[in-house]
């Protein structure tokens, strides 16, 4: 590809970027229809249009040997590693980790979820978003892996 000729477009005083590509296309395909180009590549890459966009939503099951502690859709999760704390968000990559004695903090999503209120000492269903429920653990583990959080407890308090 001569880079002069990539060059002498942006010398030119130019409308659109559409106009644009069809240059810089032109310079660099050379003895062929740029235009033709550019019009078949506009029609197979449509912009994008974030009012049609979704994100997968994030799920976790907490779970004791004697209870299922929550379950549903969640927008974070923190957790008490073995070297420290970490957060857990939307596409995650894959990790298995041990967890040590501190505070998990889950803050949850949009959608029907339910949890152990430690409280009451009963099992709670609700769809408030955005709200933070936080318990203290004992030791466990956490597995990661396609938006799915799994949280394997020896205790939970209060």
């Amino acid at each position: 590809m001569p880079l002069r000729r990539v060059r002498n477009c942006w010398r030119k005083p130019l409308n659109t970027v559409e106009e644009f590509k069809v240059e810089v296309l032109k310079s660099s395909v050379p003895n062929s229809n740029a235009g033709q180009i550019f019009s078949t590549l506009q029609r197979t890459f449509q912009p994008f249009n974030p009012s049609t966009f979704q994100l997968s939503t994030m799920n976790i099951t907490v779970l004791t040997p004697d209870r299922e502690i929550f379950a549903g859709p969640i927008k974070s999760v923190k957790v008490p590693g073995v070297n420290g704390e970490f957060q857990i968000l939307q596409n995650h990559a894959p990790i298995v980790s041990a967890l040590s004695a501190g505070k998990v903090t889950i803050v949850t999503g949009g959608g029907d979820y339910r949890f152990y209120d430690l409280d009451k000492k009963e099992q709670v269903e609700d769809s408030q978003a955005e709200r933070k429920i936080v318990f203290q653990v004992e030791s466990g583990f956490v597995e990661v892996l396609n938006n799915n959080v799994s949280l394997l407890l020896e205790g939970v308090k209060a």
